[in-house]
């Protein structure tokens, strides 16, 4: 399966990242013994032939060009899947070809998909800045990754070189810091010293020494920027007008639920089953507030809308579960919520809840109901979480007014397992 991860973005209705930053673990190097004084920086005294995405003739000096030389090759990063073929890699296993045809979303990026060319074994990470889910090879490659476990003969043939001549298997930490100067961040450890140069967050050059090679054994070259050459690699206004086959699949409730757990939910008269489509509210009434709702939600990704019906206004965070850019009424709503204290709407659950009602009436109504947290620490309200199928993101929240003592509020959102309730 492809493993990605989500980058951090500030735009309407992308994906966000929950950024990681492992612990630097020690790799296993080859415990062969080299010479231990500092090679002289070998220069490139040849010109090497250029992909189309190369930005010079020959190797740059800038190691924030993010260039790489391979075989003779100099690719920049980001770069296509077709212009890393050229190198004359393939995928190394099944599982990397399968790898390339799995859909990505929006803003996502793949952990390495490993090329072999005979020994020589290359990773590479794809990243998708379009709108749409696309197979990976259809995206751009972000990071190109040299990390065998020991010094690696066959890469050595590659001649793999980086700005001003450092080299794979050759360069020693005096040549990398001799060339570039203090790295951003240093990690000594016992088998091997990491320096990383950081241009920005997503883009990295890390060049690894392993202790007793005193030379290069590992190298990544970052670089999540999109190419703006590249057709779908960057926002466009198209929006499909096909009605996701998700929205289709969805039932609205003729009757309210037996039990919290059914998620359905009367909202201001209408019964809803969460998660629902925007569309359903708008048939029953609601206007979409175009100058308050992102009228268009990437692939996958997420947004708000704002809904208007008899001078009542609601805002509603709303994720799409299309593998196409579409528009907010194709979204879905996952949580519902009202107080009396700022909204005449009123919402009722299953189990007989509803806002305004007695405490004495709730307090019958809970008896049967398991996994109820009650938090009365408020001078003002006590408020009563039911957390549903043992999901934390899935919950009815309840709070009473210490004074009037009715139910003031109630909240219902469906987290986890939203999607897949619509294809049960």
């Amino acid at each position: 399966m492809l493993s990605v991860a989500m980058l951090t973005v500030t735009a309407c209705g992308k994906k966000k990242e929950v950024e990681v930053t492992p612990e630097p673990v020690e790799v296993v190097v080859s415990k062969n013994e080299v010479e231990e004084e500092p090679a002289e920086i070998p220069e490139v005294k040849e010109e090497v032939e250029v992909s189309a995405n190369a930005t010079a003739g020959t190797l740059s000096d800038d190691l924030y060009s993010f260039q790489i030389s391979i075989g003779g090759k100099v690719l920049s990063v980001p770069t296509t899947y077709a212009q890393f073929m050229e190198l004359g890699f393939e995928p190394k296993t099944d599982t990397d070809k399968t790898s390339l045809e799995e859909g990505l979303e929006p803003n996502a990026y793949t952990f390495s998909v490993y090329h072999a060319k005979g020994e020589a074994e290359i990773g590479v990470s794809f990243i998708n800045f379009g709108e749409n889910v696309m197979p990976a090879k259809e995206c751009i490659i972000g990071e190109i990754e040299i990390s065998p476990f020991e010094l690696d003969e066959a890469l050595m043939q590659e001649d793999i070189t980086l700005p001003k001549g450092i080299k794979y298997g050759v360069s020693t930490l005096e040549d990398v810091k001799a060339a570039y100067g203090e790295p951003s961040e240093i990690f000594e450890g016992d088998l091997y010293t990491k320096m990383t140069y950081e241009y920005d967050i997503y883009n990295t050059i890390e060049i690894m020494v392993g202790t007793e090679e005193k030379v290069i054994t590992q190298i990544s070259v970052r670089n999540f920027v999109p190419l703006e050459s590249e057709a779908g690699q960057t926002e466009s206004e198209e929006v499909s007008d096909e009605i996701p086959e998700i929205v289709t699949k969805y039932v609205a409730p003729t009757e309210m639920g037996k039990s919290l757990s059914d998620f359905t939910v009367e909202f201001d008269g209408d019964l809803y089953k969460l998660p629902a489509p925007v569309s359903e509210f708008v048939k029953n009434g609601w206007e979409i507030q175009e100058n308050n709702s992102d009228m268009a939600i990437v692939a996958r990704g997420y947004g708000k809308v704002t809904l208007m019906r008899n001078n009542q206004t609601v805002d509603f965070y709303v994720d799409s579960y299309s593998d196409t850019k579409t528009g907010v009424q194709n979204c879905f709503i996952s949580e519902v919520d009202s107080s009396l204290g700022s909204s005449p709407i009123v919402i009722k659950v299953p189990e007989g809840i509803y806002m305004g009602m007695s405490e004495a009436d709730f307090q019958n109504c809970i008896k049967g109901i398991e996994n109820v947290d009650v938090d009365t620490s408020s001078k003002y309200s006590d408020y009563y979480t039911v957390e549903l199928d043992g999901q934390i993101l899935n919950s009815v929240d309840i709070s009473i007014d210490k004074k009037k003592k009715i139910v003031q509020s109630i909240n219902v959102k469906h987290g986890k397992g939203a999607e897949d309730s619509l294809l049960k």
